[in-house]
């Protein structure tokens, strides 16, 4: 007769044995992990790569927009006024892509005008110049416009203020319309943001790499 013993001790080996397997297969013990397992695993390691994908291509999509956005930006801002009087225009604003500048002489000059002949004023002065140096604006289109648009010849010096000034200017180039100058700061506030998303992302492929390790 068989004792009751006997079978309660075979069947808790057998318990044990089968738990020693399930943990096996659950927790990476020498049994290779199931079909089911495996699947899932490489599930997870396509999503990752397919996000790293997305990752990757929309950072070099936010790069090259934002040098594009940079360099219209300094296009935008690279003609923009020295500084106005408030009473006198510069000669862009009549199509004039010249600015005219006033630099100081040290003696005074053969042939001279004065800043009501030349229908022009003083605006700011130009910190950075080597001499004494303003920007001239204008204030008198009629006199102003025919020697800076070239239908009269220029005049070499002006006077002001009991000094004489030799008159020159620099080439400019067109910036962007005032309405596109306008989405600057609207277009540049998405861009950051675009950037916070991408930064969001790459942390979740970092979180999600190191989950699969």
């Amino acid at each position: 007769m068989d004792c009751p013993a006997y079978y309660l001790a075979q069947g808790t080996q057998k318990s044990t044995t089968q738990k020693d397997e399930t943990e096996g297969n659950s927790f990476g013990g020498d049994s290779p992990p199931s079909p089911k397992i495996r699947a899932e695993r490489e599930q997870k390691i396509e999503g990752v790569r397919k996000l790293k994908r997305i990752v990757k291509a929309s950072i070099l999509l936010m790069a090259i927009l934002t040098v594009i956005y940079a360099g219209l930006d300094v296009y935008a801002n690279a003609n923009s006024s020295y500084g106005s009087s408030g009473d006198g225009k510069e000669p862009i604003e009549y199509g004039i892509w010249k600015s005219y500048l006033a630099e100081k002489l040290e003696t005074e000059p053969q042939e001279w005008n004065t800043t009501e002949e030349l229908g022009i004023i003083f605006g700011d002065k130009m910190e950075y110049a080597k001499t004494e140096t303003y920007l001239l604006l204008i204030v008198d289109e009629e006199k102003a416009l025919p020697w800076m648009n070239g239908t009269t010849p220029e005049p070499y010096a002006v006077k002001h203020e009991d000094k004489f000034y030799h008159i020159v200017f620099l080439w400019t180039t067109p910036g962007l319309p005032e309405h596109v100058r306008q989405w600057q700061i609207p277009t540049g506030a998405a861009l950051g943001v675009c950037w916070v998303f991408s930064g969001v992302l790459f942390s979740r492929a970092r979180a999600r790499t190191k989950r699969l390790r």
